[in-house]
């Protein structure tokens, strides 16, 4: 019992250690990323210098972000919350893929879209069933799931993001902004 109940570290971690990976990637590669103009993948591509900090760094966070998944597995009662945690799982595996299959191969853009839309179905998923389980923050959760990527596409089609990085950091904003309501929801119960 007190081994499940410190696994939602494992979401805060997830959340730390991504953007600690992606801050020292880009000070090391500072003389030629820049937010405006590059993807976060292009730093752990042929240009990046130590192109092993990111993509180990993504295979690191998504096995945190698995370890969070069985967290979610654990503390969920409505068959919604468990389909939640098997999506943050598949989408942890992605996001190891992500690292795995960097810029500049043939699956990067695969791995890495699909690592996004495992999450988003996650976030759905399990603020539905925090919903209809009657927990508070599931309409918050749901919303987040839903909006995020309508808002994504919306700027997307309009204005147009001003690079990959900038679409990428709103997409991780919304998720971690998600797993801190959730892991916040479950650990008030």
């Amino acid at each position: 019992m007190a081994g499940r109940k410190s696994l939602w570290l494992f979401g805060y971690l997830a959340i730390i250690f991504a953007w600690i990976v992606i801050g020292i990637s880009w000070y090391i590669n500072r003389s030629w990323f820049r937010f405006l103009g590059n993807a976060f993948s292009d730093l752990g591509g042929s240009k990046a210098i130590h192109p092993e900090v990111y993509n180990v760094g993504l295979i690191v966070t998504g096995i945190l972000l698995i370890i969070y998944s069985a967290y979610l597995y654990l503390v969920s009662e409505h068959k919604m919350e468990t389909v939640g945690s098997a999506f943050a799982f598949i989408a942890g595996i992605f996001l190891m893929f992500i690292g795995i299959f960097h810029e500049g191969t043939k699956p990067h853009v695969f791995v890495s879209s699909w690592f996004f839309t495992q999450m988003d179905l996650s976030i759905i998923a399990t603020g539905l069933g925090m919903m209809l389980r009657g927990l508070r923050m599931g309409k918050a959760i749901l919303l987040i799931g839903i909006l995020a990527p309508i808002i994504f596409i919306a700027i997307a089609l309009t204005t147009g993001w001003p690079s990959v990085a900038s679409g990428e950091a709103f997409g991780i904003v919304a998720i971690d902004l998600a797993v801190i309501l959730e892991v916040e929801e479950y650990r008030r119960l």
